[in-house]
C-alpha cells in the first residue's frame, strides 16, 4: 500500500504478486484479507487497461477470498458488471452486499440502481427508501430517490426530497434541475425554463444537460429559434453519452453553413418521427447546390429515396455509430441540428 500511495506501481505490483503466491489458498483470516486486496489490485489494473473480462475474474477471486469485504463486492458491481450490462448478476451481488451489511447505505444505493436499470420499480423504491432512511441528512441519497420518482411520475416525492437539498449550496443546482423537470412534465413550461436557468446559475454538474432540457420547454411554447439553438447542447452534455456520441461520431467536421459545392452527409439521430419531421430540410439543401447524402435506418430508405430522388439515401453503417460503407464526404450534419442552422422559428416552420 505504501508503494502504491507513493506512486510506485511496479514495486506495489511485485509485492502483491508475492502475496498472491504466499496466500494461495488463504489459510487464515489475515491471509484472506491480504489475498483479497491483492486480487483487487489486479482487478483495478485490468480495468485501467480496458480488460473488463480479466477484471471480472480478479474481482470474483477477491470476493471468494474475502466474502465479507462488501466494498469489493460493490466495486465489482459498479466498475465491471454494470458497464458490461450484466445487470442481473449485478443485482445479485448488490443484494448480497445488503445482506452482509444491512446498515450500509452505499449497498442499498447500488441495489436501487440495479433494480431501476432492470425495471423493477417497486424494488428500486424500497432500496432507495432504505438508503434515505439510513442517511436522512445525506443530500445525495435524496437526489438518488428523485431519479426514481421522476421516472414514475411521482412528482410530490421529488418536491419533498428536493426541498432540504435546496439549502445545500453545492447541490442546489441539481435539486433545482429536478424541480424544473417536474414543472416541464406538468406543462408549466415558462416556470421550467426559469428553473433550468437557475440550475445552471447555481452550478449544476452538467449544465449542458439542463440547457438541452430547457430547449424542450422552449419548443413547447413555440420559442423555436432559441429552442433549436439550445438543443445543440445535447452533443456537449456528459450524462447521456450515447446521445452525445451520435453527434460526434465522425472525424470530418460538422456542417456549419459552409457554402456549396460540398458533399454533405445528413444522418439520423433518433426515431422514425424525427426523420420525417427533419426531411423537410433535404430539398432546401439540394436547392442550395449541395451533394446531399442521407443515412437513415433501413426501414426509412425507400420512403426517402422515392421522396428525394436527387439525394443519395443509404442505410445506417453496418458498424453504427461507426462509418463502414459510408462514402466519403466533406461535412456531416445530424438531422436535429438542421433547424438551428436554418434559423427555423414559429413563423417559418
Amino acid at each position: 500500500r505504501s508503494h502504491f500511495e507513493a506512486g510506485g506501481l511496479n514495486a506495489a505490483a511485485a509485492y502483491y504478486r508475492m502475496i498472491l503466491k504466499d496466500t494461495l489458498p488463504p489459510k487464515n483470516g489475515v491471509e484472506r484479507v491480504a489475498h483479497g486486496e491483492a486480487c483487487l489490485w489486479y482487478a483495478r489494473q485490468a480495468l485501467a487497461e480496458g480488460k473488463s473480462g480479466s477484471a471480472t475474474d480478479w474481482y470474483q477471486q477477491a470476493i471468494t477470498a474475502d466474502p465479507l469485504a462488501v466494498d469489493y463486492r460493490l466495486e465489482y458491481v459498479t466498475k465491471a458488471l454494470i458497464p458490461m450490462n450484466l445487470l442481473k448478476n449485478a443485482r445479485i451481488e448488490a443484494e448480497r452486499a445488503t445482506k452482509f451489511e444491512p446498515n450500509n447505505a452505499s449497498a442499498w444505493k447500488v441495489l436501487a440502481g440495479c433494480e431501476q436499470a432492470l425495471g423493477n420499480v417497486e424494488a428500486a423504491i424500497a432500496a432507495s427508501d432504505r438508503e434515505v432512511e439510513l442517511t436522512p441528512n445525506d443530500p445525495y441519497a435524496r437526489l438518488d430517490r428523485c431519479v426514481i420518482a421522476i421516472d414514475i411520475g411521482d412528482y410530490e416525492t421529488v418536491e419533498a426530497m428536493c426541498e432540504p437539498v435546496l439549502q445545500d449550496k453545492k447541490l442546489r443546482g441539481e435539486a433545482t434541475n429536478y424541480l424544473a423537470m417536474v414543472a416541464y412534465r406538468r406543462g408549466q413550461h415558462e416556470k421550467a425554463i426559469c428553473l433550468y436557468e437557475d440550475a445552471v446559475a447555481f452550478g449544476i454538474a452538467d449544465p449542458n444537460l439542463a440547457t438541452w432540457n430547457k430547449s424542450l420547454a422552449q419548443h413547447s411554447i413555440g420559442d423555436y429559434r432559441n429552442g433549436w439553438r439550445n438543443h445543440e447542447a445535447r452533443g456537449l452534455q456528459k450524462t447521456d453519452k450515447a446521445m452525445a456520441l451520435i453527434i460526434r461520431r465522425f472525424t470530418v467536421p460538422m456542417w456549419n453553413g459552409e457554402p456549396a459545392p460540398a458533399r454533405l452527409h445528413v444522418h439520423q439521430e433518433m426515431g422514425h418521427g424525427d426523420v420525417i419531421a427533419m426531411a423537410r430540410y433535404i430539398p432546401l439543401l439540394i436547392e442550395r447546390g449541395y451533394d446531399v447524402r442521407v443515412e437513415v435506418m433501413d426501414s426509412m430508405v425507400g420512403l426517402l429515396q422515392r421522396s428525394f430522388p436527387t439525394a443519395r439515401v443509404m442505410p445506417k453503417a453496418i458498424d453504427y455509430p461507426g462509418a463502414i460503407g459510408i462514402p466519403p464526404f466533406d461535412y456531416h450534419i445530424p438531422m436535429l441540428s438542421l433547424p438551428a442552422l436554418f434559423g427555423t422559428d414559429i413563423d417559418t416552420v
